[in-house]
This record gives structure tokens, C-alpha cells and sequence, in this order.
């Protein structure tokens, strides 16, 4: 693993996950996930233009001052909107690895305990022709992730993370979604998703993406 690019507002890591637990978490996108369609909304992250990403149930969890994960204490077991750690899916590969780097990215999220309380994790499919609007996920989190599980990817196939620059208007970068690839955001910077190209075909942008959540509770 290795940081590739380090911002104000973003840090980014290339090489994640170990290659045999990378294999593991783009199996379980194909075969297991339950995935289901978004229902984009008028108002909402997703607008009516961002067409059907699919989503499925996040996991939630806690981690010690040590770096382990923890279960969520409020979140009573698995529930309709949540599944509690561990949730004996290959997504528990990448927990433990994003709670072992917080020390990497701490000046971007905050200190465990003081600023957040615990996290999140959600699978996300985007075909081709699917978005995200731009949006800056409020005030409740410190900060936000996004992880590319897919296992290749073009450039030409859109997608890319388009984050703006808060200190120049109208101005920003873009993050190519690299299979592999962890980006970590600052709490309340603006970014989106371009659109998923037709280019892609059958390929879709598979992502793990969560919260640093400041109340405990998503």
C-alpha cells in the first residue's frame, strides 16, 4: 500500500488490500451482495438525473483506541437498514484494514473518541450511465471514504470523483477510480461522481463507501 496522492482535503492510497482479500471483496460485489436499486429523489444526494445505482445494506462498527473493530453498540444486532460487525461477508476483510491506517488520515477525520464515535461501511454498484449529484455529506461525519473494488477500469469509462476546491470556486480535481484504491475525504467538502460512460458496457464501478459519524448513528 502506498499513498499517491496527498491534498488539503483528500489523501489517496493505491494497493489497499493485500491482492488475496482485493480477489475476495470483487467475488463477493458478483456473487453474494445483496444489491437493489437506489431510489434517487428530488433533494436527496441522488437526484432523479443520476439514474439507478444499486445499494445494499452497510455495515456498522466501532473501533478501539487499539485499531480493532468493534460491534456497534447501538445498532442491536442486524437489523432492515444495517448489518452489525462482524457480518460474515468479505467485507469484514476491509474493515479491519481501513481501522489499521486511521492514524494516516487522522488529520483529515478527526480523533477517535472525541471528534466521531464510529463508522460505516456500504457496498455501491453504478452502471453504466448512473451518477452521484454534487453534495457535501452534511454535518454529521467528519469524514467520508470511498474504496474501488472493481477489478479494471478506463478512463474512458467516466466515473471519476470530482472533488472542488474550497479555497478556489468553480475550481477542483478529479480521482480516477483505480481498482484498489482508497480515497479519504475531510468532513464537508463538495465532490460527486461523474457519470458512469456507456464505454463501460458491462462493467460496472464498484465501490465500499462510508462514514466517520460524529453521533455514533448514520
Amino acid at each position: 500500500m502506498r499513498i499517491s496522492i496527498k491534498h488539503r482535503d483528500f489523501i489517496v492510497f493505491d494497493g489497499f488490500l493485500p491482492r488475496g482479500q482485493f480477489d475476495r471483496v470483487n467475488r463477493y460485489f458478483h456473487r453474494e451482495a445483496p444489491l437493489a436499486p437506489i431510489a434517487p429523489r428530488l433533494g436527496a444526494s441522488w437526484s432523479i438525473n443520476d439514474g439507478h445505482p444499486l445499494v445494499a445494506k452497510p455495515i456498522l462498527f466501532e473501533i478501539g483506541r487499539a485499531g480493532t473493530v468493534k460491534p456497534h453498540p447501538r445498532a442491536n444486532g442486524d437489523g432492515a437498514d444495517h448489518f452489525t460487525y462482524p457480518s460474515r461477508c468479505a467485507l469484514d476483510l476491509f474493515v479491519p484494514r481501513l481501522a489499521a491506517q486511521l492514524g494516516r488520515y487522522r488529520h483529515l477525520i478527526g480523533t477517535l473518541g472525541t471528534d466521531w464515535k464510529s463508522a460505516s461501511a456500504t457496498p455501491f454498484a453504478y452502471p453504466l450511465q448512473t451518477s452521484l449529484e454534487w453534495h457535501d455529506d452534511g454535518n454529521r461525519y467528519t469524514g467520508a471514504y470511498v474504496f474501488y473494488a472493481h477489478r479494471a477500469w478506463k478512463l474512458s469509462w467516466g466515473g471519476e470523483l470530482l472533488i472542488e476546491d474550497g479555497r478556489r470556486a468553480g475550481s477542483g480535481v478529479f480521482v480516477a477510480p483505480t481498482p484498489n484504491r482508497l480515497v479519504v475525504l475531510r468532513g464537508g467538502t463538495r465532490h460527486k461522481i461523474a457519470k458512469v460512460s456507456v464505454l463501460a458496457g458491462e462493467h460496472f464501478r464498484l465501490s465500499i463507501a462510508g462514514f466517520f459519524m460524529r453521533d455514533g448513528m448514520p
